[in-house]
């Protein structure tokens, strides 16, 4: 069952205090949104979607957790692709997945996820929160994008949001936390088929270099100079533009 408010704080603390029958909370106004360490999400009226989800971990092993964030980025990804737009022309790599949590529209942040563990009783839980930047407005910070820039506002407008489409979306995170239950490695390879692409720059784990994929493990991989790193945790910053996508593979 999903919920919706027609305005909470955080739904993040709203999912978290509904029963466990309730799967997902949205609004399309928070006023105490959060990302991740401790960053606030602006989300005015009507401006942006805020969703918090309960990720199905039931057959995920201890290591597979730390990936929910990805196979979340695949099933937001998906959903984008399934909406109406002017062009049938390809989104990658005008849209394209930051890691770890973040997808980008033309080298901007589109949408941010934030993963929590919590304990509920005598099992954990990951609550997942997804803010969708769904119009521009002045509160956003520099270097942001919005849904209205893919699809015309006049559709998106006419999204029925609360029937369908975030009904459509919580059943493409679904869907991607079970292929990554069933399959790690697919559920990478279909994240790095919609992440940034190979060679743009980026500052990582306190390193400047180029983008070289995820591993195994889902790490980031990053070249600098002839040496590789792996980075498996904390901010990653975008420098300068996208690199040209390669189609020769």
């Amino acid at each position: 069952m999903i919920r919706w408010l027609t305005r909470c704080e955080s739904t993040q603390d709203a999912l978290n205090a509904e029963p466990p029958t309730t799967s997902a909370v949205a609004t399309l106004e928070q006023t105490q949104g959060r990302g991740r360490r401790g960053r606030r999400w602006v989300s005015p009226a009507q401006t942006s979607l805020a969703l918090s989800w309960r990720a199905p971990i039931d057959r995920l092993c201890a290591e597979e957790l730390p990936l929910i964030s990805l196979a979340a980025g695949v099933g937001l990804y998906r959903w984008i692709e399934g909406l109406e737009r002017p062009s049938d022309s390809p989104l990658h790599p005008r849209l394209c997945l930051k890691w770890p949590n973040d997808l980008l529209f033309e080298g901007r942040k589109l949408a941010g996820i934030l993963c929590e563990g919590r304990v509920r009783g005598d099992h954990q839980e990951v609550i997942v929160g997804l803010g969708v930047n769904l119009s521009l407005h002045q509160q956003l910070p520099p270097g942001c994008a919005a849904l209205d820039e893919l699809i015309s506002p006049e559709s998106r407008s006419a999204l029925p949001l609360r029937e369908v489409s975030v009904p459509a979306l919580v059943v493409e995170l679904n869907d991607a936390v079970e292929r990554l239950a069933e399959n790690r490695a697919t559920l990478l390879a279909e994240w790095s088929a919609r992440g940034l692409p190979l060679g743009t720059s980026l500052r990582a784990g306190g390193r400047v270099g180029v983008y070289q994929g995820v591993d195994e493990r889902g790490a980031l991989r990053l070249n600098h100079g002839e040496e590789q790193t792996t980075v498996e945790s904390g901010e990653v910053e975008l420098l300068g533009s996208l690199a040209p996508p390669d189609y020769s593979s």
